[in-house]
């Protein structure tokens, strides 16, 4: 039993090392690149804008008006377009 309890209180100190050292690696990413929260506002900002993120459409119609057109390579890639952006939508 003992065994199984000193297992265990290393399992927690290396998984609280990693927390340590990844809060350090952020912190020091932070003062070399300081322009890492802009290009992150913007991406999510974009993202935002094209509804993957954020608010979605009830169905596919609203998103297709949306959009006004749907262009894809394939049509399971216009498919995916769509499907992200629809609450709920599945491929029958």
């Amino acid at each position: 039993m003992n065994n199984f309890f000193y297992k265990f209180k290393i399992r927690i100190l290396i998984f609280l090392c990693f927390i340590y050292i990844g809060y350090q690696l952020s912190r020091k990413i932070t003062k070399i690149m300081p322009d890492l929260n802009e290009k992150v506002k913007y991406s999510k900002t974009r993202l935002l804008n094209q509804h993957i993120l954020g608010p979605q459409f009830e169905n596919q119609d609203d998103m297709v008006k949306w959009m006004t057109a749907v262009q894809a390579k394939d049509f399971l890639s216009s498919l995916w377009a769509i499907g992200i952006r629809v609450k709920n939508a599945c491929n029958i």
